[in-house]
C-alpha cells in the first residue's frame, strides 16, 4: 500500500483512511528529500513502486513553479497548513492539478506530509450569483479543516484548527468562520483582507461581531477560548 518511511500504528491509520478516500499521500525530510509515497500517488504520477523514494521533491513540480513552490513549502514548515492549489508533474513530464492539504508529524525536522487531491478529475457545477473564486477558496479550506477535524490528518502543536462546527461557533456566520479560520492560523487583518478580497475596515466589523457572539474582547481571548474548544472535556 505503501513505499518508503515506515509508519507509527497510528499514522499508518492515517496512510490507509487516506487510501480509501482515493487520495494520495506523500512525504519529505526536511531537506526536501521524498521519504513516503501510496501507491494511489505513485500510480498517478506515473513511477513504479519504490522509485520516487530518494528523489527531490522537485522532480515533481514544474520548473517555472518551483520558486514559489519552494517558498510554500517553507511556510507549512513554519506552521501554515492552509489547503493550497497547485500542479504536479508526472515521470513524462505532462501535468496536471492537485489539491495539497499539509500536515506533519511531530519534530522539528519533519517529516512533512501532504495529503494529494487530483483536481482534474473533480467536476463541479458553476456557482450562480456569487463569486467563483471566493467560493472555491472557502470550500478547500474547509475542506482541509474538516479533514482534520475527524482526525484523518495530524496537527502541528503550534497551529490550532478551527472546530467550525463546534456548538459555540454555530451563530456566526459565513463570512465570520472564515475570518476567524484566517486569525487563528496566524494572519493579521491586513493580509485576512487581502485574502478574503474585502477592506480591512470590513475584516475588523467582523471580528467585532465574533467577539460580541463568543463573549471575548480581544484577539488573545479569542484563539485562547478556540483553543479550549479543541482540547477535549475529560
Amino acid at each position: 500500500m505503501t513505499d518508503g518511511l515506515k509508519l507509527e500504528p497510528q499514522h499508518r491509520d492515517l496512510a490507509n483512511a487516506i487510501e480509501q478516500l482515493n487520495c494520495g499521500l506523500i512525504g519529505r525530510d526536511i531537506g526536501g528529500t521524498i521519504v513516503f509515497s501510496n501507491d494511489i500517488l505513485t500510480r498517478w504520477l506515473g513511477y513504479e513502486p519504490g522509485e520516487l523514494i530518494g528523489l527531490p521533491l522537485g522532480k515533481l513540480i514544474p520548473e517555472e513553479l518551483d520558486q514559489r513552490v519552494t517558498e510554500q513549502l517553507r511556510a507549512v514548515e513554519a506552521g501554515d497548513i492552509r489547503a493550497r492549489i497547485t500542479v504536479a508533474q508526472r515521470k513524462d513530464f505532462t501535468t496536471f492539478p492537485i489539491l495539497l492539504i499539509p500536515n506533519r508529524y511531530p519534530g522539528p525536522d519533519g517529516p512533512f506530509f501532504n495529503v494529494v487531491i487530483e483536481l482534474s478529475t473533480v467536476q463541479t457545477a458553476k456557482p450562480v450569483g456569487v463569486n467563483q473564486s471566493e467560493t472555491v477558496r472557502s470550500s478547500l479550506e474547509r475542506i482541509a479543516l474538516e479533514l482534520q477535524t475527524i482526525g484523518l490528518t495530524s496537527t502541528i502543536a503550534t497551529q490550532s484548527v478551527v472546530p467550525i462546527d463546534h456548538p459555540d461557533l454555530v451563530s456566526l456566520t459565513d463570512r465570520e468562520r472564515e475570518v476567524l479560520i484566517h486569525l487563528v492560523a496566524g494572519q493579521r487583518v491586513p493580509a485576512i483582507a487581502a485574502e478574503l478580497h474585502i477592506s480591512q475596515h470590513t475584516v475588523r466589523n467582523h471580528l467585532k461581531s465574533i467577539y460580541r457572539q463568543l463573549g471575548v474582547s480581544n484577539q488573545s481571548e479569542l484563539i485562547e477560548l478556540i483553543r479550549n474548544l479543541d482540547t477535549p472535556k475529560t
